[in-house]
């Protein structure tokens, strides 16, 4: 058979094509640290940069040549000279999404700082001293040495990220808040005199710890022994402020706190100081740091990836996968805003900040150290799913879901039960919200180095998400947050969270708050009011369900449903040293959960009249021996009273609750004792307690009974029943117990070493 020339010739074209492009797919284009930004990006001649890929992409999407549907990373270390921008031009689709990824399990970074180029000499003390010539950005708040943040030069020495009281001191008190005075103890505070106190920055908490406060000082009066601070807009939300005897951002002797960027305190290893006037860089090695052959970085950008569309034009089906995160900036001095009326200020950014987009994905990445927020998804974003990632060491939280605030500060409105006035008020809930997001398969780590009111995942003004099988641990306050109950429908299931507010005080593994449009400051804080809840489903629309999870701590509650939280159904959770709150609220049903040696008992505070909250078939083990999860499943002794159920401030007018019964309780004494306080509204029935006859008399849990359950082993976290168990009797229904956290086959090529237990 003879092949015509022509043809040969068409062949021979195709063959030298496919030689010359690495065999190359036509819809990948590939980045290789040995690359150049020169090259076709083709397998065999890669590109060198991010950025240059992501140029590439706009044309190709704009079809300004092949479309390009995958960016194939190869190992190494990528420097962004500018955070990747996509908007809903770079959408793949539902069959092909436009995939960034690294190549085939190799370790690929992308950092958003900067490599320094240092000629070390030393200065005195162990301290080298190196100029940044080459560096010409302004001064730095992070410094990492071989890939770990290191510690700025500070007093008291420590380290921020590890709560360790040594690490904090204690201020004599401040002066009327707002305040501009911070007065110090001259026996525990530095003897040393600062050159330049104006960079220093004070990381004090409130006196609620609450959450932290970061201010800019002015200026130490060593005669009047105290520190001035620039006052600045609060991290932690204010607006109630009047309503109670202090604000949140009140500080006083409890308030221990840091100072850091002072030069004459660099005296430890690890530490380091940036004169920026001089451009010179101080630090103090380790012993065992090769000092000339360390490599030095600085975070310069705030976001590595920034996708935005707008509702009307979403971007679509973009995909991260099997890549290190790391090198942002902080945000702790940023300006902080309140989207709704709970306690918590956020700060609107993210290593990877997602809004206006659909079906986006974020998988089987590490997030690393990030500055601020690690993956922030802002108002309208829908089917997000963030799976399979780490997270470890954020400066802030980790995930993030806000919707687009309607609280509005000109307005103002009043309780219709008791006129109560509130100074904020509501617009039209806008419909810019992150919905039917999916976080799932994550571990997420020792979080907070620098906010402290965070979580591990963060929710507010959002609907029909799900947190799933997620293990949280080491956070300095919740696991996770609901920041209020707008819209709501969220599934919270197998968790696995423990080690929380490990810094701040208050909640614990989960908390939320509901201080929408029907809530009352009045009914909440006891002053006179005892009424109905109001329409509280007009805001909280969708039922929030909170199943299946292990919650373990040694303070609070594990699942604390606090100010006006409403629209919750709580089943088939297992609660370690940690019981449930319900704090004034409505239509929250808590059934079939284990509450094991809760630190406080299961609560309801100042209930709504007429509520129509249920408890019923739990199981409610107390003891004066409480759980301590320093070790794992080891107790401590405790002196306190072993309380099965507490009221606080009851109903004045109609039944406690709709349904308190068929519940199982069993305390280490042998004897039932339930607490009603009346919370100043009845002084003939302050602070009673009662047996079981006495409890069942006032209509409570008829059929509930009193016996052991008879765990198999809870000591070491084994919490099978036998066929024999008398919580059979009241209705209880065994729930799966080997299924928390992530799924025994998460997979992530960063998973080695990043569970510090």
């Amino acid at each position: 058979m003879k092949i015509s020339k022509f043809l040969l010739s068409c062949l021979s074209g195709v063959i030298i094509f496919i030689f010359l492009s690495g065999c190359s797919s036509d819809n990948t284009i590939y980045v290789s640290e040995t690359g150049n930004d020169a090259n076709p990006g083709t397998s065999g001649s890669p590109l060198a940069s991010l950025n240059r890929a992501m140029e590439i992409v706009h044309k190709s999407r704009l079809g300004k040549g092949r479309v390009i549907n995958k960016v194939i990373i190869r190992e190494g270390v990528y420097y962004l000279s500018e955070t990747l921008q996509f908007d809903h031009n770079d959408s793949g689709t539902k069959k092909q999404a436009l995939l960034f990824s690294a190549n085939d399990n190799e370790k690929v970074t992308i950092s958003g700082a900067v490599l320094l180029e240092c000629h070390w000499e030393l200065y005195r003390d162990g301290i080298y001293k190196s100029r940044l010539k080459g560096y010409k950005g302004e001064g730095f708040d992070q410094l990492f040495v071989n890939g770990k943040r290191q510690v700025r030069a500070r007093f008291p020495n420590g380290d921020s990220k590890m709560p360790d009281k040594k690490s904090f001191i204690y201020p004599l008190g401040a002066d009327e808040w707002p305040h501009s005075k911070i007065f110090y103890d001259p026996d525990t505070f530095t003897k040393k005199k600062w050159k330049r106190p104006e960079e220093a920055i004070i990381h004090i908490f409130s006196a609620h710890h609450w959450g932290n406060l970061q201010y800019r000082i002015s200026d130490v009066n060593y005669d009047e022994k105290c520190i001035y601070i620039k006052q600045r807009d609060p991290q932690i939300n204010e607006t109630l402020f009047g309503m109670w005897d202090k604000p949140a951002t009140w500080i006083d002797s409890r308030s221990n706190y840091f100072i850091d960027n002072v030069f004459e305190e660099l005296d430890t290893e690890g530490e380091w100081y940036f004169d920026n006037k001089e451009r010179v860089l101080y630090y103090k090695p380790r012993d065992n740091l090769d000092i000339e052959t360390a490599v030095f970085e600085v975070p310069v950008l705030k976001k590595l990836v920034r996708i935005a569309g707008t509702k009307e034009h979403p971007v679509k089906n973009i995909e991260f996968k099997n890549i290190r995160f790391t090198g942002t900036r902080t945000s702790y001095m940023d300006k902080y805003e309140y989207p709704s009326m709970g306690d918590w200020g956020i700060v609107r950014n993210g290593a990877v900040f997602i809004e206006g987009a659909e079906d986006i994905t974020v998988s089987n990445c590490f997030f690393d150290a990030v500055g601020g927020t690690a993956i922030f998804i802002n108002n309208y974003a829908k089917s997000i799913h963030i799976e399979s990632n780490i997270f470890t060491e954020c400066g802030e939280s980790a995930v993030c879901l806000v919707g687009k605030s309607h609280l509005n500060f000109d307005k103002s409105y009043k309780c219709k039960y008791c006129g109560a006035e509130h100074p904020w008020g509501w617009d039209k809930p806008s419909n810019e919200i992150p919905s039917e997001c999916i976080v799932k398969n994550n571990i997420i780590h020792d979080i907070g180095v620098f906010g402290k009111q965070v979580a591990g995942v963060f929710l507010s003004i959002t609907k029909n998400n799900t947190i799933s099988h997620n293990h949280i641990y080491n956070t300095p306050r919740a696991g996770i947050c609901i920041n209020d109950g707008w819209h709501g429908g969220h599934i919270v299931e197998f968790n696995d969270i423990h080690h929380t507010v490990r810094e701040t005080g208050d909640h614990g593994p989960f908390n939320s708050w509901g201080r929408e449009r029907f809530w009352c400051h009045r009914q909440s804080h006891g002053q006179g009011a005892s009424h109905p809840a109001g329409n509280v489903l007009e805001d909280a629309k969708y039922t929030t369900i909170i199943r299946n999870n292990r919650f373990t701590d040694n303070s609070g509650w594990g699942i604390d449903l606090d100010d006006g939280s409403s629209n919750y159904h709580v089943y088939n959770n297992l609660c370690i040293g940690v019981s449930i709150k319900l704090r004034e609220g409505d239509y929250r049903t808590v059934e079939n959960n284990i509450f094991y040696k809760g630190a406080n008992p299961p609560s309801i505070h100042r209930g709504y009249e007429n509520n129509h909250d249920i408890f019923r078939n739990n199981i409610v083990v107390v003891d004066s021996v409480r759980y301590n999860p320093t070790k794992d499943f080891n107790f401590v002794s405790t002196s306190r009273k072993e309380i099965v159920f507490h009221f606080i401030s009851v109903p004045e007018k109609s039944k406690f609750i709709e349904v308190l019964d068929s519940n199982l309780y069993y305390t280490s004494s042998g004897k039932f004792t339930a607490r009603i306080d009346a919370g100043g509204r009845d002084p003939g029935f302050e602070s009673k307690y009662m047996n079981l006859a006495e409890w069942q008399k006032l209509g409570f849990d008829k059929h509930s009974i009193f016996a052991d359950p008879l765990f198999a082993d809870p000591e070491n976290g084994d919490f099978d029943l036998p066929d024999h168990s008398r919580a059979f009797e009241i209705g209880f229904r065994e729930f799966p117990l080997d299924r928390f956290g992530p799924d025994t086959d998460f997979k992530n090529i960063f998973c080695s070493g990043s569970q510090k237990h």
